[in-house]
């Protein structure tokens, strides 16, 4: 993990390698994200579906003469150059432990044409409007999943900026397991004009259930009471011109915290489904589904700042900083797995995730009191402490459990042990035939 090619590489020829492979112009980006996906697919073959979160993001870079042909990003007022990135990434249902990167779709915004308006710009074709991104990694993923796993289904998991017309037009026709947050108050096809939001809050309350509110801004934690209401709907949607497209027949959910406590958000979700919705349970099922979303919120922290720095790269090219941030996403996920799957399941053998190296190198810097017998495996949960202990973690004092900026630290002090102890071994292996052959003779 390291935002510049020279904070991971610190020998020269190693530095220099790495700068060719990544400016090396016959390299595909899309199949350095190819190779992730597969491996990702490959770890879910024994699953019936896994979540799939799918959200864009932006890597800023700097670019303040504006001569490395980076695209403005975000707000126009901030003046920020970068990339814009959409992912998909594979979530384990048990656990919601992420099982690797599946998709990225990356474009380079052009600048906005002087005089156009915002609205002037809908009238463009759906092939160069960047919510067509939204279809791109949806089919990547289904075909991937076609291809690799075809007994595995995954199941997209979309924020808000996924209520798109096209989006759900997608889902109905290719039968895909879609769950989205609603954005629009989209009208239903009755006779008298009727309203998703209005008549998802006039049902009845299907049941109740508490859930932990974390501490965050502030705000301490909580136990909120969440109602649960449903219903299958025939919904309108509409062109940008107001014209009724398509019907489509999809469930809604909608979740809403009873009485939150005085200055604090309510938790309220309208979502929208494919999954069928009858019961209480099967509501209960698609609301846990959509929570595997923030797992993508943690992958781009991780990824831009929290571990890898992927912003901080000086690289001066869009291409390149491409091949150079998938790499990086392909490690922040790893720490992201190893911290989610040390949470939840602390009793698997630390082999499960790291190799015998990286567990020797982490047990001799940390030494802990505690010996390891001969042959003995210890835990994950035992190995990720050690690596969040070298990363500067202090137990109860830091708030919780390892987080990833601990493990990050950890990582890299482990890595580098590892390499020495590898180096040391083939030193080894290659000087014991030499002392036999001076003994023989």
């Amino acid at each position: 993990p390291g935002g510049t090619v020279s904070r991971v590489f610190d020998s020269p020829k190693e530095r220099e390698a790495a700068y060719r492979f990544i400016e090396n112009e016959r390299v595909e980006p899309s199949a350095l994200v190819q190779a992730c996906a597969r491996g990702a697919a490959q770890r879910s073959t024994d699953r019936a579906f896994v979540y799939v979160p799918v959200d864009g993001a932006c890597v800023r870079v700097v670019d303040r003469d504006l001569v490395k042909g980076f695209g403005p990003i975000g707000d126009h007022r901030t003046r920020a150059r970068g990339l814009n990135v959409m992912s998909a990434i594979v979530v384990d249902p048990l656990g919601k432990v992420p099982l690797g990167l599946c998709a990225q779709v990356w474009w380079n915004r052009p600048r906005k044409p002087t005089g156009v308006k915002n609205h002037q710009r809908d009238k463009r074709p759906l092939e160069k409007r960047e919510s067509h991104h939204w279809l791109t990694a949806l089919r990547s993923v289904t075909e991937l999943f076609r291809s690799e796993t075809p007994s595995t289904r995954p199941w997209f998991q979309l924020d808000r900026g996924g209520d798109y017309r096209q989006v759900l037009k997608e889902a109905t026709d290719r039968r895909l397991l879609l769950t989205v947050r609603a954005t629009y108050n989209r009208r239903l096809d009755t006779s008298q004009p009727r309203y998703l939001f209005d008549t998802l809050a006039q049902r009845a309350v299907l049941g109740t259930y508490e859930v932990n509110v974390p501490a965050r801004g502030g705000a301490p934690a909580r136990i909120a009471l969440l109602s649960v209401r449903a219903a299958t709907v025939a919904l309108r949607l509409n062109s940008p011109k107001g014209r009724t497209e398509r019907v489509i027949s999809i469930g809604a959910v909608y979740v809403r915290e009873q009485r939150p406590p005085k200055g604090q958000k309510r938790i309220e979700w309208k979502l929208l489904t494919t999954y069928p919705v009858h019961s209480f349970e099967d509501a209960l099922v698609i609301v846990d589904g959509y929570t595997s979303r923030w797992t993508i919120e943690e992958f781009h922290r991780a990824w831009k700042s929290g571990a890898c720095d992927v912003e901080q790269s000086q690289l001066r090219a869009p291409a390149t900083l491409q091949r150079w941030a998938i790499m990086l996403a392909a490690v922040a996920l790893r720490i992201e797995r190893l911290k989610k799957l040390s949470r939840e399941s602390p009793e698997l053998p630390a082999t499960t995730e790291l190799t015998a190296t990286e567990i020797d190198a982490a047990y001799l810097l940390r030494r802990p009191n505690k010996p390891l017998a001969v042959g003995e495996v210890p835990t994950l949960g035992e190995a990720t402490r050690w690596i969040a202990d070298l990363g500067g973690y202090t137990g109860k004092s830091s708030g919780g459990p390892p987080g990833t900026v601990v493990l990050q630290r950890g990582m890299l002090r482990v890595l580098a042990a590892a390499e020495a102890l590898d180096a040391d071994r083939q030193r080894r292996a290659t000087s014991e035939p030499q002392k036999r052959l001076v003994k023989k003779k």
